[in-house]
């Protein structure tokens, strides 16, 4: 693990969208659930403007499981002063995705994307324009915003990556093999040198303690690109050796939320 938000800042009352279907609601995004989605009703390949009230001290904002073909981000001060705007190319995101882990987020176009913005001493506003292929509605599985956490390095060299089935398995009374697809989720693993008394205390007691398997949004490592973002549970707790005087190894596991 590299990033963590701890406590998401965003309510419900700080978001406005532009429009939204009323079935699938801004609230969506505020949940535990990925799969339920906020969804927009523009199928004309149109922008849908979003915008987020953000409170002092925050730093990044990130998006799960996202269906849309270009994201713009642009973040304005108290003043409505533009301080930087980044236009994301969600299709590039998908085909990268289609090379490493196979052809599932290409189809769905469902991505991360982690936003590190410029951090502001001051109230800020975030907006994102969100526009999907004609024809298809934009939507966002998960929406978490404020003050990220951030490890000092990034995980050691052995990281691992890895799928898990939650798909229904069973050997019929003929012995044939019955498989109904449900979700396949992401797990990531590996171990981190942190600081003993500053990062390995703390996450252990103002994180995993306190949190529990909650879902938290994690960026597991800085290196490569949003693919490292994952909406994800901790897998049991971290655990950790003194190998140095001031320096610890954390070991830790992460599953992705359902």
């Amino acid at each position: 693990m590299k990033s963590v938000i701890i406590n998401n800042v965003i309510e419900a009352s700080d978001i406005t969208v532009g429009e939204e279907d009323t079935s699938y609601p801004k609230e969506y995004m505020l949940n535990n659930y990925p799969r339920l989605h906020w969804k927009g009703t523009n199928i004309l390949g149109n922008a849908v403007t979003i915008t987020i009230s953000m409170p002092t001290q925050s730093n990044t904002i990130a998006l799960f499981d996202i269906e849309a073909t270009e994201v713009v981000f642009t973040l304005k001060d108290s003043s409505n002063v533009t301080i930087e705007t980044t236009t994301y190319d969600m299709d590039a995101l998908t085909s990268y995705y289609e090379m490493t882990v196979g052809t599932f987020y290409q189809n769905m176009q469902r991505v991360p994307l982690w936003i590190d913005y410029t951090f502001l001493d001051d109230n800020h506003t975030i907006t994102l324009d969100i526009k999907n292929e004609s024809g298809a509605v934009p939507e966002i599985g998960i929406m978490r915003g404020g003050m990220s956490y951030n490890l000092a390095y990034n995980p050691r060299a052995g990281l691992q990556e890895g799928l898990v089935d939650y798909s229904i398995k069973k050997k019929n009374i003929n012995g044939s093999d019955y498989y109904s697809k449900k979700p396949i989720i992401r797990t990531f693993s590996g171990s981190s040198l942190v600081s003993r008394d500053e990062e390995f205390y703390y996450i252990l007691y103002r994180i995993a303690q306190l949190k529990g398997e909650e879902p938290l949004a994690w960026k597991v490592t800085s290196l490569g690109s949003d693919q490292w973002a994952v909406f994800a549970k901790l897998d049991g707790m971290p655990t950790g050796s003194h190998d140095l005087p001031a320096y610890s190894n954390l070991s830790w596991r992460l599953t992705e939320a359902l």
